[in-house]
């Protein structure tokens, strides 16, 4: 343009090429659709917030319990970049949460997202909810960590057609790791509760430990006191110290209590206590982190009922029995225990012995003797009848004169004064009844009526003037 007006060359020169990029950009239009970023290329992923205490980097702690079902939000963003060049469509978008372990559930929120054309660059923020269930088995070597996936797909129609299909494709997965918290929690119980034993004796309970926790425990029995029962006398054996339980399961052990010998039990009977202590080894790993302020422990007693005493713990029985032992052991030889010589015997021991009771002879004179002792006492207690009879002034029965029982029982009477008589005078005389075999000593007289022995003079006397009196009636 020269002085204001146009060079007619020029202005055809611009023309043409204005054209020329017109129409090249409406031959090329299908290209240009393609290569927008209204379907293809999509750039989308997560990020999630990492200041939440329950989470470091993409670990997440999750605690459970009995009737207790953990739960956690993890805060994150989703960003969603596209670079269209000129056409923009309308995109959805699927979010979905998946994981490893049953147990282990989650949903985001929210669950689909709508991404208007004008959209080129946006961040959209999301919440990933995640619960176990009560009492998890919680992650160890054997309980590996759980794996859960937060993921997504979009979608939409490039071809402003709406019987056109969608074009689809997948949002990269953010993969997290859930670490489920120990839970410990031990019960103990004792078989039997109570155990009886005397003085000096032992006896076995069986320590029962259940774990009601959500992980294998390694339990560590102790009992609280255990110097001031040993200085007590007290002795407690354990079969074993430790304990490997399983989740949900019980482990046992024996304890030997032994008593001390030297108890006097207050009226036959007398209860002791004793306290078993518990402690949750793995426990004290969350101390160190800080998760707990102290191990998860558990205390029980036992009772102990002590009845009476044992005999054979008193130290003189010992004596006693160890006595009789050498005893008889020397008598067996034939030695004396008391004088510590040996007999004379043909057969020492246990075999004389045996000689000795079933000798014939022997057995016939303990017979006779026998006998004889049954027959002195029932004249002795016929005289003390008689005589009590006497004291009380009741008539003595007498037999009838005239008869025969009369006559034997004077001419009886006669002939016993006459040989209480000569004995008075010095005579030796053997005054034994017929039945009797032995002899008497000299100067020696068994009086009937007295049942034997040495009479007296004045006894003697007294007798016959009774004798007198009772012929005179």
């Amino acid at each position: 343009m020269e002085n204001g007006k146009w060079i007619p060359a020029r202005a055809a020169f611009l023309t043409s090429m204005l054209l020329i990029t017109v129409i090249s950009m409406v031959s090329f239009i299908d290209e240009a659709t393609e290569d927008a970023d209204a379907v293809l290329p999509i750039s989308a992923q997560f990020y999630f917030d990492s200041e939440q205490d329950f989470r470091t980097g993409n670990l997440i702690e999750i605690g459970t319990g009995p009737e207790e079902t953990g739960q956690v939000t993890v805060d994150g963003t989703l960003e969603f970049y596209r670079s269209a060049k000129f056409l923009r469509t309308r995109i959805m978008i699927d979010l979905k949460f998946s994981s490893d372990n049953p147990e282990v559930t989650g949903t985001v929120f929210p669950s689909m997202i709508d991404i208007q054309p004008q959209a080129k660059l946006n961040h959209y923020p999301i919440k990933v909810n995640i619960q176990i269930a009560p009492m998890t088995k919680y992650s160890t070597g054997v309980n590996p960590l759980v794996n859960v996936t937060v993921f997504g797909t979009w979608q939409a129609n490039y071809q402003f057609n709406e019987m056109a299909p969608f074009a689809s494709g997948d949002i990269s997965p953010y993969p997290l790791y859930v670490n489920v918290k120990p839970y410990h929690y031990l019960y103990m119980t004792f078989d039997p509760v109570m155990l009886d034993l005397s003085p000096g004796s032992s006896g076995w309970v069986r320590c029962i430990v259940k774990n009601s926790g959500n992980g294998f425990e390694r339990v560590e029995l102790s009992m609280p006191g255990a110097t001031a029962y040993a200085k007590a006398g007290w002795v407690f054996e354990f079969e074993s110290t430790v304990l490997d339980i399983g989740p949900d399961a019980e482990g046992w052990t024996r304890i030997k209590i032994t008593s001390p010998r030297k108890l006097e039990p207050k009226y036959h009977m007398e209860m002791h206590d004793f306290s078993v202590l518990a402690v949750s080894h793995y426990s004290s790993y969350q101390v160190k982190d800080g998760n707990l302020e102290a191990p998860i422990e558990y205390e029980s007693g036992v009772f102990v009922q002590i009845n009476g005493f044992d005999f054979l713990y008193v130290p003189w029985t010992w004596t006693v029995l160890f006595y009789v032992v050498i005893w008889i052991v020397l008598f067996n030889f034939g030695i004396d225990p008391f004088t510590m010589r040996r007999r004379r015997t043909r057969d020492p021991g246990f075999k004389a012995l045996y000689r000795r009771i079933s000798d014939p002879k022997r057995r016939a004179r303990a017979r006779t003797r026998r006998e004889e002792r049954r027959k002195l006492r029932r004249e002795l207690r016929e005289s003390k009848k008689q005589k009590a009879q006497l004291e009380k002034g009741q008539d003595v029965p007498k037999a009838l004169p005239g008869t025969k029982e009369s006559s034997q029982a004077t001419t009886s009477r006669k002939d016993h004064i006459l040989d209480l008589k000569r004995s008075d005078d010095g005579l030796d005389l053997d005054l034994s009844e017929p039945e009797n075999t032995g002899k008497l000593a000299p100067g020696k007289a068994r009086a009937p009526l007295l049942g034997g022995g040495k009479v007296k003079r004045e006894k003697v006397e007294k007798e016959m003037i009774d004798v007198l009196s009772s012929l005179d009636d």
